[in-house]
């Protein structure tokens, strides 16, 4: 089952205003990894931690996720913005 694309993943990135470099920091990965599951077709093809690392880094952000008809959701907070 294809839950999401990397896509979904590069679309959240930009909202949260982060560059590959700043997202592989804070999740602590390589900027290859953040560049590769963005590419993917299919993100399942990735560890499930590594892909926690990268959710939980963007949650940091203000982005969220969740599942919604099998397929990964995200959505940017912008209410705590200056």
């Amino acid at each position: 089952m294809d839950i999401t694309n990397g896509l979904q993943i590069k679309v959240a990135r930009v909202a949260a205003g982060l560059t590959h470099k700043q997202l592989a920091d804070q999740s602590k990965l390589a900027i290859s990894t953040i560049r590769r599951i963005e590419v993917e077709k299919n993100c399942l093809k990735s560890k499930l931690v590594t892909l926690n690392k990268i959710t939980e880094a963007l949650k940091e952000h203000g982005v969220s996720f969740r599942v919604e008809d099998g397929k990964l959701v995200w959505e940017k907070d912008y209410s705590d913005m200056s």
